[in-house]
């Protein structure tokens, strides 16, 4: 199974990349676009002040992110009729392409005293109000960008897809922490050990390791001894001098009661896993039960 690990990797990598790179095209491309919105506005403040014949006015363009809306501060006369040729002329030149409005507001109290649609211009040719004499009032521009449907079609597409890819990133990163914590759980020396599995434990007797839930126990000597005894006898009643001649033969003199701390340790540490239990029947010897 490394082959599907390597692909998990993999994959998880290259998503990972794409969402990077996209996360970072959009940002660019963000930025770039407010850039060329800005360059286009000063280029339109400046053409309607030459036309006035002002060169030294300053030109302030303002954005507001939370509505779409750009404003150009003029601080100075400008010729109205001018203005639809000029701003639609300068969009183009920076390739802006989306549908705006145009409004004209007074500074004092910002009231509309006139306004258009992009339509309005590039099907007639002229725009509502055009020709009305404008006194030296301060008035100033605004103008705001109005996404369009195939607009927002595409950025819930693209939304859409991006949380695609970052959900099926997350899931191939989840699978790929599974799989590692198994590997990792389990020592490299038991790859070639055959285990004997009792209830949700794995038991490697030549390493006296136990397993259960990815998790890794060593036994001691005589522990390790004690349960391959049970766990190849399951639910079998095996006296005492039955095990004690199994675990202790030609070890020397014990006393019985050894078997008794033996057993108790080893239920200490099998308490892991509830399926499996040792019971002692009295008088007789013990008895490895495990659950169905």
């Amino acid at each position: 199974m490394d082959w599907l690990v390597f692909l998990s990797g993999y994959l998880r990598t290259i998503i990972s990349f794409k969402i990077v790179l996209g996360f970072l095209a959009a940002a660019s491309g963000q930025s770039s676009r407010t850039d060329d919105i800005q360059l286009a506005l000063r280029r339109t403040a400046d053409k309607l002040l030459r036309i006035s014949g002002d060169e030294s006015s300053r030109i302030e363009v303002k954005q507001d992110q939370s509505n779409g809306e750009w404003s150009i501060h003029l601080n100075a006369h400008f010729n109205y009729d001018s203005l639809p040729e000029i701003l639609q002329s300068s969009l183009d030149q920076y390739q802006i392409k989306e549908p705006y409005t145009v409004q004209i507001k007074r500074c004092d109290d910002h009231q509309m005293e006139l306004g258009y649609h992009q339509f309005d211009f590039l099907n007639t040719g002229s725009v509502p109000c055009a020709g009305r004499d404008l006194s030296d009032a301060c008035r100033y521009i605004l103008i705001k960008f109005v996404q369009s449907e195939s607009g927002k079609g595409n950025h819930q597409a693209a939304m859409i897809v991006g949380l695609s890819l970052m959900f099926a990133t997350a899931l191939l990163s989840f699978f790929f922490y599974r799989r590692k914590r198994l590997r990792v759980n389990i020592p490299q020396s038991l790859s070639l050990e055959e285990p004997i599995r009792i209830g949700g434990c794995e038991f490697y007797p030549e390493t006296q390791t136990l397993i259960h839930q990815h998790q890794t126990y060593k036994l001691t000597f005589r522990e390790a001894k004690l349960f391959n005894l049970f766990a190849s006898n399951p639910h079998q009643l095996l006296d005492r001098d039955f095990i004690m001649k199994e675990i202790w033969e030609n070890e020397g003199v014990m006393v019985g009661r050894s078997l008794d701390v033996f057993v108790s340790r080893l239920r200490k540490k099998l308490a892991i896993d509830p399926s499996i239990q040792i019971n002692a029947v009295h008088g007789v010897g013990y008895k490895m039960e495990i659950a169905r």
